[in-house]
């Protein structure tokens, strides 16, 4: 994702992000620090940007974010520590409503649900 991040800042051809690539560069991985001083040195000069490897990387980005089929998940209830299956027709529910994962298997959320009560 930093490398994609990268190329996405150099096909801006934009200075604007040279001082934030410096100060990264300062921080991170010997091989995001290499892709760094590519990145800024590209800008600086002028290098004109491949747009079909441009074109290419969005193709293979967005085949990426298609994602597997939907399937049932296996979830760890942080309460008793039993699996519980959180099935896909849940997980679209708490998709559509904005929800995360739940965190507890349906009894410990029964049980919880009527300590409140």
């Amino acid at each position: 994702m930093i490398l994609l991040l990268l190329d996405k800042i150099q096909e801006t051809g934009s200075n604007k992000y040279i001082p934030y690539l410096r100060a990264w560069e300062k921080i991170d991985y010997k091989k995001v620090r290499a892709r760094i001083r590519e990145v800024i040195r590209d800008i600086e000069s002028d290098v004109s940007v491949d747009q079909q490897a441009a074109a290419d990387r969005a193709d293979s980005i967005n085949e990426a974010m298609k994602g597997l089929e939907p399937h049932d998940i296996d979830l760890r209830c942080i309460e008793c520590g039993n699996y519980f299956t959180f099935s896909v027709g849940e997980q679209r529910f708490y998709q559509r409503m904005g929800f995360v994962h739940p965190r507890r298997c349906p009894s410990c959320r029964e049980q919880r649900d009527l300590e409140f009560l």
